[in-house]
């Protein structure tokens, strides 16, 4: 009895580590705080909500100085930012862009990544490049866009 008593324990304490480790992994994900990233060099210093989602959507297709957008998302904020910018799903947004890409209308769907670093690296290659990432992981390489004129992390910023 004692020894079943014991294994029943341990099992409970293992299953109460892995909720604490997938809570800690939701939490970091939902607190968050999504900022716009572009090359550091685009002139570009602030952005509309709706110009952003004229861009992703893919109906807006270069910067004011004529250089061509190239969209990335950071996958662990692609549900959050698609709800707050469109009211949309990560479903119906992939649904959008194969409709665009089908149709002949884009030739591409805003480049993927799952690490902040990859991202970041894009960013600095890319001088149309334009992402959604975290807050905290920008960094030196990037530049981060105010949205409608309010900075990232501001108390009435629109992406939060």
């Amino acid at each position: 009895m004692r020894i079943e008593m014991e294994k029943l324990m341990q099992r409970n304490r293992i299953t109460l580590s892995i909720y604490a480790v997938l809570l800690i992994c939701f939490a970091n994900a939902a607190d968050a705080q999504i900022a716009i990233a572009v090359n550091k060099d685009n002139p570009v210093d602030d952005i509309s909500m709706s110009e952003l989602k004229q861009i992703y959507l893919g109906k807006k297709t270069s910067f004011p100085d004529g250089k061509n957008i190239v969209l990335a998302e950071y996958a662990d904020l692609k549900k959050t930012f698609y709800d707050i910018l469109l009211d949309w799903s990560v479903t119906k947004m992939k649904k959008h862009w194969m409709g665009l890409i089908f149709s002949g209308t884009s030739s591409s769907a805003p480049k993927e990544f799952r690490q902040s670093g990859e991202l970041k690296d894009f960013i600095l290659r890319n001088e149309g490049a334009i992402a959604f990432m975290n807050l905290a992981e920008a960094d030196k390489n990037v530049k981060l866009l105010t949205v409608n004129g309010k900075r990232p992390g501001s108390k009435d910023y629109p992406l939060q």
